[in-house]
């Protein structure tokens, strides 16, 4: 009967140190757990970050296009008014001219 009493014990201790085992390897679980969904937060709003910032580089780039264009054809339209100007000028030159020449015959 003693023997029975102190096999009890001992498998009562053993299924103790077991559990106790069990619960720290669950704790240990959980935490790893824990960081894993940590790092991944991280990782997605590293990915977010950086899809906003190629965004916004995009528009950044898009935008200066756009000015460089209006600019380009600001330019082009001066050049235009600038010869269409010359051209008047010249015409003008050429009649008074050809004015000029017919008055004194």
């Amino acid at each position: 009967l003693r023997w029975l009493k102190e096999e009890m014990k001992r498998s009562q201790s053993l299924i103790k140190r077991t559990n106790h085992l069990h619960d720290a390897e669950l704790v240990n679980a959980k935490k790893e757990v824990e960081k894993v969904k940590r790092a991944a937060k991280l990782l997605i709003k590293a990915v977010h970050k950086k899809g906003k910032d190629k965004a916004a580089k995009s528009e950044a780039n898009a935008e200066s296009e756009r000015r460089r264009r209006m600019k380009s054809q600001q330019t082009i339209e001066n050049m235009i008014q600038s010869h269409s100007a010359q051209i008047d000028l010249l015409q003008r030159g050429l009649r008074h001219g050809t004015r000029d020449a017919n008055d004194s015959r």
